[in-house]
């Protein structure tokens, strides 16, 4: 999977399911309709964290986020992956659509960097040489800093550099987080900002905040089932609000609810 030079001056930046073309957002788009009424798509510098609970999908969001924008945008995306190999990501792309052999040329997995200061380093080359137009990371907690050993330094100040890094390239960056256990202990276990705190300042240097929550995680008998609410928490640049997903989970697919 490799890149072609582009910008995000792509004349069709805006042609995703459900965005009228005459609203163009100043986003890039996340493929999905009412997400990106409120946040307007992933704006250029901005820090954007998806949080929440293991086993709620947010990988599976990010690759669905990730194949729209370098199939149907066609735009450069990078997918930086601390956990999974390149080839097993891979094939949750391909997964999506067995239907159809999609070429995910303008789409990079990179398995290899670790550390944020490598990343930053990858992506400044990466918008030189080809082009990029967003980031992910995947997932904060196995991102190292520094090479430091010290964890307080490294809540203090890899939200920080993180933030400088989008800024640096100019380019929207996506973080996935995973929440601590305490919230399950609330009656109502959607996530909130004080939750990811224990994560140094990444609420304050964070531009957007999205938490992932399906009901029928902790609800078998949810008359919720198979419904995953997108929760944009915080949002310096426009609204908050909640978008309804819906989720596949046989195919690791999120679609808009009709």
């Amino acid at each position: 999977m490799c890149m072609k030079a582009g910008t995000l001056e792509t004349e069709d930046v805006c042609h995703n399911i459900g965005i009228d073309r005459n609203n163009t957002l100043t986003g890039v788009p996340s493929g999905f309709a009412r997400l990106d009424e409120i946040t307007n798509g992933f704006q250029k510098s901005d820090l954007i964290v998806v949080a929440s609970r293991p086993g709620m999908g947010k990988t599976s969001f990010a690759i669905n986020i990730a194949r729209h924008v370098a199939v149907t945008e066609k735009l450069n995306v990078l997918f930086f992956t601390q956990e999974m190999k390149r080839d097993a990501l891979e094939k949750r792309f391909n997964a999506l659509d067995e239907e159809h052999d999609y070429t995910l040329e303008n789409l990079e997995i990179i398995d290899y960097l670790h550390n944020a200061m490598d990343i930053m380093d990858e992506c400044q080359r990466r918008k030189v040489e080809t082009g990029v137009d967003l980031i992910f990371i995947d997932y904060l907690q196995l991102l190292s800093f520094c090479d430091s050993t010290d964890s307080y330094l490294r809540q203090k100040y890899l939200p920080q550099y993180l933030k400088q890094l989008a800024r640096a390239i100019e380019r929207p960056v996506i973080v996935l987080s995973q929440i601590n256990r305490d919230l399950e202990i609330r009656e109502d276990k959607r996530p909130l900002c004080s939750d990811i705190k224990a994560d140094g300042l990444l609420v304050e240097y964070a531009d957007v905040i999205m938490f992932l929550f399906r009901d029928d995680y902790y609800d078998f008998d949810s008359n919720e089932k198979d419904t995953c609410e997108v929760i944009v928490a915080k949002n310096k640049s426009g609204a908050s609000g909640i978008a309804r997903l819906k989720w596949i989970e046989d195919y690791g697919l999120f679609c808009d609810e009709q």
